[in-house]
């Protein structure tokens, strides 16, 4: 069992429920010794660089893995990814637009590539891939039956920072104000006092964040900043 690449793959994620990153690190990287041409470890290996925030590590992975997509086009969106988050935007956007054709009804993957091609200075075609990806979410919205209650929270926090982008008024202050009124967790937390700061609501952001503040695991400094100046 010890020889397939599945079993260091499930020890890699072993280890990083345990907060063990070396060792998480370690163990993917054993398995993609024994399958070094597995595009779906290769996407995951890029993934996990990223969420470790490796990035000297990540540039070499992406040097190393250089011209996979070629032949897999399943890594066209963590290598875009990666040079979005490496802040290579020229080349995130290649890898992005590569996969437009695929992806451009999925608003989060919208999202992210509206992002990158407003940092690639053309903020005209940035607005109009945030207004496609609010429609979609909108349509889902309101499909009855077709969503659960948790998707659907998911979907409003997405039309909320989207619409943080696109609609600011009483359509997006409406949108905000279900969101602070219901169920919370931190992403929720954060997505409430960034709108707050944003719209410099800043004596509200204050009493509504620090209430909330002590109930987050993950308590993101830059809110804390904001709203101290």
């Amino acid at each position: 069992f010890e020889e397939s690449p599945y079993f260091w793959t499930l020890m890699s994620g072993v280890y990083k429920g345990n907060g063990k990153m070396e060792d998480s690190l370690r163990c993917y990287r054993e398995a993609l010794r024994r399958s070094p041409g597995d595009a779906a470890l290769v996407a995951g290996f890029i993934w996990l660089l990223i969420e470790l925030d490796l990035r000297k590590d990540l540039r070499e992975a992406l040097r190393g893995f250089q011209g996979r997509e070629s032949v897999y086009p399943e890594l066209n969106e963590p290598f875009g990814a990666a040079f979005s988050y490496l802040g290579d935007y020229p080349k995130a956007f290649r890898f992005f637009n590569a996969r437009y054709g695929e992806k451009n009804s999925d608003p989060d993957w919208l999202a992210a590539y509206a992002d990158v091609l407003e940092m690639t200075r053309s903020p005209e075609s940035a607005f109009m891939e945030r207004l496609r990806a609010l429609r979609i979410i909108r349509i889902r919205m309101k499909e009855r039956g077709a969503v659960t209650e948790k998707d659907r929270r998911e979907l409003t926090r997405a039309y909320a920072r989207l619409a943080m982008r696109v609609e600011p008024g009483d359509v997006l202050d409406g949108v905000m104000k279900k969101i602070a009124h219901g169920a919370q967790d931190d992403p929720s937390r954060e997505l409430v006092a960034a709108w707050a700061v944003s719209t410099e609501r800043f004596d509200a952001a204050r009493l509504w964040f620090w209430r909330r503040y002590v109930s987050m695991a993950n308590r993101p400094r830059w809110v804390e900043l904001s709203l101290a100046l």
